[in-house]
């Protein structure tokens, strides 16, 4: 996956994002529809938009530590 793809999922473990915030990439990506189908993270009404929000914090956690795995002890960079 992808730096923006770490940053989402990051920054979504701590706490909801606007839709229109998702980046497109992230939003036509096979693991999103992923947990989006499993009913891990779900859409919620918020003002005149939605909000990206966790659902299932442990299979989240699964998912990040499967996904990336060196994120504990290193950050991703462009090099």
């Amino acid at each position: 996956m992808k730096e923006v793809d770490y940053k989402f999922y990051t920054e979504l473990k701590s706490n909801s994002i606007s839709l229109a915030q998702v980046p497109k990439s992230v939003k036509t990506s096979l693991p999103f529809k992923t947990l989006f189908d499993a009913g891990v993270i779900d859409k919620e009404k918020s003002g005149r938009g939605s909000r990206i929000i966790i659902l299932k914090h442990d299979k989240f956690e699964n998912f990040l530590k499967s996904s990336f795995p060196e994120s504990s002890n290193e950050t991703f960079t462009k090099s």
